[in-house]
């Protein structure tokens, strides 16, 4: 029998797996990437088809940022199976991270860039039930490595 009850967990921890301190590619941590990759843009977004293993293009997908994505895009269906759930349960998996620029008063402004970053899953199951998991973060680094 089909567990959907722990649909609406398995989006949520995906999501807030992509923007923890766990999530460390090309020699930082990826939301360091991402709100230094954001800053000339002031806001930015990616988006994929989990299920069709597909992501849109985005300026923020810079190298290391590529890599994470498709890292978490490979694992989708692990991370379901290890969740509770079947993967065969679900009609649509859609991710989408949004990053929002954010200023930095006081000492080390110049030198310090912050960002609100937010990862977002929606799972739609064979029932035409939606389950949405959503996980922000501030995150402030420095400006050049």
């Amino acid at each position: 029998m089909a567990r959907y009850k722990v649909l609406k967990s398995v989006a949520h921890n995906f999501a807030h797996s992509f923007v923890s301190l766990m999530n460390y590619n090309g020699g930082d941590y990826v939301n360091s990437h991402l709100t230094r990759a954001v800053q000339g843009i002031e806001s930015g977004e990616i988006r994929s088809d989990l299920l069709r293993r597909t992501v849109e293009p985005s300026p923020l997908l810079i190298e290391p940022v590529a890599g994470a994505i498709d890292s978490y895009v490979a694992d989708f269906g692990r991370f379901v199976t290890q969740g509770g759930a079947a993967l065969d349960t679900l009609n649509q998996a859609h991710f989408r991270v949004r990053v929002e620029r954010r200023p930095v008063i006081g000492k080390g402004a110049g030198e310090i860039v912050a960002a609100l970053i937010t990862a977002e899953v929606t799972l739609r199951d064979d029932r035409g039930r939606s389950h949405v998991g959503e996980s922000r973060t501030p995150w402030s680094c420095e400006g050049a490595v």
